[in-house]
């Protein structure tokens, strides 16, 4: 999960294997779900919460 700092928003990487991160990027977590569990998602109202 990265936060996208020019436009304010949170986004996922898919397989992000050779992708590097740029400045305009904060890595802020993983996630652990296949691209199917996440198209559940689509067009919904999703919450983002910190867990330890």
């Amino acid at each position: 999960m990265i936060y996208f700092v020019p436009w304010g928003n949170l986004g996922f990487y898919y397989d992000a294997s050779g992708i590097g991160f740029s400045d305009q990027t904060i890595h802020l977590g993983r996630y652990d779900a296949s691209r199917e569990e996440l198209s559940r998602f689509d067009g919904q109202e999703v919450r983002v919460e910190v867990s330890r």
